[in-house]
């Protein structure tokens, strides 16, 4: 009984470290729930608010579906990004079967307009990994910031294992390059996976205001 004792009592010290971490430093959700989330950052909110909250709630749904399901295999270990409906997720599972689920339930998540399943097979990374992706999106994000301002940012940022995923909506392609390059460039940044769109793109949704 000891064993699941402690695992209970870890589970609690986790998800309560979380709820301090909202508490206290606004836009470090992503630091803590899910796998790859740990990295996750977004780099500006510039969405509507009322499109910012349907992701957000959409994000909710499909956390609360992990949680349900597979505490350790598909919560703690799977981030998810959600910007105007597209889902992004990463992170590393054991199994076929566990990426195939995490990918469905995103999938049947209601709100969602397009899942991007960047999920890995293997092991769960060391923490070590874990803090090294921090740091590589918080360097995105500043230089991002610095190269661009920050009232003019659309674009959203996760690292998982050294591989730096990019979210948003640009004005036009040398805004996607310049982003791009800006990540491209940061220490230990292995590869850059880029979804971002441009701003007149059919797969966007419409404009809440409109």
């Amino acid at each position: 009984m000891q064993p699941a004792l402690l695992t209970f009592r870890g589970r609690i010290l986790y998800l309560a470290l979380g709820m301090v971490c909202l508490t206290l430093l606004p836009g470090c959700a992503g630091l803590v729930v899910g796998g790859g989330a740990v990295t996750g950052m977004a780099v500006a909110q510039e969405r509507p608010l009322e499109r910012g909250a349907r992701d957000i709630a959409i994000e909710s749904d499909l956390r609360s579906k992990y949680l349900q399901t597979q505490f350790d295999d598909l919560f703690l270990r799977i981030s998810v990004l959600v910007v105007e409906g597209r889902i992004l997720l990463t992170g590393t599972v054991d199994t076929r079967e566990l990426r195939t689920t995490a990918v469905e339930l995103a999938q049947q998540t209601e709100g969602a307009v397009e899942v991007l399943n960047e999920i890995q097979l293997g092991p769960a990374y060391p923490i070590t990994m874990r803090m090294n992706d921090t740091w590589i999106s918080i360097e995105i994000r500043a230089r991002l910031v610095a190269a661009l301002g920050s009232g003019q940012i659309d674009f959203w940022t996760t690292t998982h294992n050294a591989v730096v995923y990019l979210v948003g909506i640009a004005e036009n392609q040398a805004e996607i390059r310049q982003v791009t390059d800006v990540a491209r460039n940061v220490k230990g940044v292995e590869k850059v996976v880029s979804y971002i769109i441009l701003r007149d793109d059919p797969r966007r949704l419409p404009d809440p205001a409109g």
